[in-house]
């Protein structure tokens, strides 16, 4: 708010009028501490790390309104918006998300001041690919392979049995 002040002053059969503006307070500001964005990853199997950010809302002077927007489903803010100061923890939340990277930009506003964007960024890692089987089993690719005993007599009447051996 500006104020303007007009001096009249006598000299002689001078008049002199001069302006003065005066400036009012500035208008109160949302300060938003840390102002590091957040990232967390989510390995397979696990859950998020770290599983959550806090951030610290004041005001410059007095106290003021202030909202948050552009926080995803994955991201839950404490508290989306209410009047300085405050806490707020934003908590990842990875499930049913797939393997992959997710950003949001997370914007903090006061009460008639500029607003103060955070970035947010959530890694689901790739599970590891199948290691291979360390055991094997092995079945036989061919059938089974017959030999028999060369000198066998056609007629085994009285002469000894042929042995047959199988190959497995």
């Amino acid at each position: 708010m500006t104020r303007v002040i007009a001096l009249a002053l006598l000299a002689g059969a001078v008049i002199v009028i001069a302006g003065i503006a005066l400036a009012g307070p500035a208008p109160a500001t949302l300060v938003v501490n840390p102002t590091s964005d957040m990232n967390s990853k989510v390995d397979p199997g696990g859950s998020p790390q770290p599983p959550s950010f806090s951030y610290s809302l004041t005001a410059t002077r007095s106290q003021i309104n202030w909202k948050i927007t552009g926080f995803p489903q994955w991201l839950q803010p404490s508290a989306a918006s209410g009047r300085t100061p405050a806490a707020v923890t934003f908590t990842f939340n990875a499930t049913g998300l797939t393997p992959g990277t997710y950003t949001a930009a997370i914007r903090f506003s006061g009460q008639g001041t500029d607003q103060t964007t955070v970035a947010a960024r959530l890694l689901i890692a790739e599970p590891p690919p199948e290691p291979p089987p360390t055991n094997y089993l092995v079945e036989s690719i061919y059938p089974p392979v017959s030999y028999v005993t060369t000198g066998c007599p056609t007629d085994p009447g009285g002469a000894p049995p042929c042995e047959k051996l199988t190959a497995e």
